[in-house]
């Protein structure tokens, strides 16, 4: 039996007329090529992970293996027609088990229900000296690739994911530790926990100790760091062109997102544009990296008009600007 027919996938929802029949990793890919905005369309998958519900196995004979595409069509508008099986709202899942010589099974499963997509924010404030010795603070911010926001200043950050234990169970990553690896790819940032598997189920860390690697290629010097929970914030309901996170046909690329700055203290280090574009790299979701003094907002304690000064293309992202600037005088000042 041809491979890429093992596992197929259906997307019909309540009409038929929609429906297609392919191997996962061709929705899976597809999917993502959605996100990225590189084709228009609605995700196919939410980022979080649906249980489907199994339902009853129907059997089908076929007897040329070219036409297992269109005999697996036939065979579930069928079961849908006359009513042995609704379709599930947000689609539904079939599965090709080959029993003998021209003899297959296929099982249709619902997809439970649609999980909100879960995002964390990073926003990235070091410490150093400028020219004269003073101490100065500068905000990473990245240029997104795609929409919202396509072509705009946002915070680093990425989906919440689904990971598998060692035991094969299923564990939601924190949002702490999903930054762990947004800040590597997205800046070339390596920021590391001391235990990473107790963080990625810790739902409600704050106040996070981390190491993170900054310098020259090659020199990456280890800073004790400190990652802080700036708290939850729920995305707008506007749409892309507006800066909000909501598709054409209603749906939401992001529901709640969690927001954390991470705090660099590079002591005597000094700090410019130049100098940090030499030490992080954009990656991943950003085209490239912005730096921004914000050594003034930070020693008043007021973040003032910095929401505008760094223009993000993401209406939600402006929500994490004052905290940012409190939670970093509160570090780097305060304390």
């Amino acid at each position: 039996m041809d491979d890429k027919y093992q596992i197929a996938i259906a997307f019909g929802g309540e009409s038929l007329d929609e429906l297609g029949v392919n191997s996962v990793n061709h929705y899976r890919e597809k999917n993502q090529k959605i996100l990225s905005g590189e084709i228009a369309g609605s995700p196919l998958f939410s980022p979080i992970y649906e249980h489907p519900i199994p339902a009853e196995p129907k059997e089908i004979s076929i007897s040329e293996i070219e036409n297992l595409s269109d005999k697996v069509l036939a065979a579930y508008r069928d079961i849908c027609n006359n009513g042995e099986h609704v379709p599930g709202k947000f689609g539904d899942f079939i599965q090709i088990y080959k029993l003998g010589d021209n003899h297959y099974q296929m099982l249709v499963s619902k997809k439970a229900y649609h999980k909100p997509a879960l995002a964390a924010d990073l926003a990235v404030v070091l410490k150093g000296n400028d020219s004269g010795g003073n101490d100065k603070y500068m905000l990473v911010t990245g240029t997104r690739k795609a929409e919202p926001g396509k072509g705009k200043p946002a915070w680093l950050g990425g989906f919440a994911n689904i990971s598998k234990n060692q035991d094969g169970t299923d564990v939601l990553d924190s949002f702490a530790y999903t930054l762990l690896h947004e800040g590597q790819e997205e800046a070339g940032l390596r920021i590391e926990h001391s235990d990473p598997d107790m963080l990625q189920r810790n739902y409600m860390a704050d106040n996070i100790p981390v190491v993170a690697y900054l310098g020259p290629k090659g020199k990456e010097v280890a800073y004790d760091s400190e990652m802080i929970n700036l708290g939850l914030i729920a995305t707008s309901d506007l749409s892309f062109a507006k800066g909000g996170e909501r598709y054409d046909d209603g749906q939401k690329r992001v529901h709640l997102t969690n927001g954390f700055c991470v705090m660099i203290d590079l002591k005597d280090e000094r700090i410019s544009d130049k100098i940090l574009s030499g030490w992080l790299t954009a990656g991943d979701d950003i085209d490239k990296l912005q730096f921004h003094d914000i050594t003034g907002y930070v020693a008043d304690n007021n973040a003032g008009n910095l929401a505008g000064e760094l223009e993000f293309g993401i209406q939600h992202h402006n929500d994490f600007v004052e905290p940012v600037i409190k939670a970093a005088h509160n570090h780097f000042i305060n304390q």
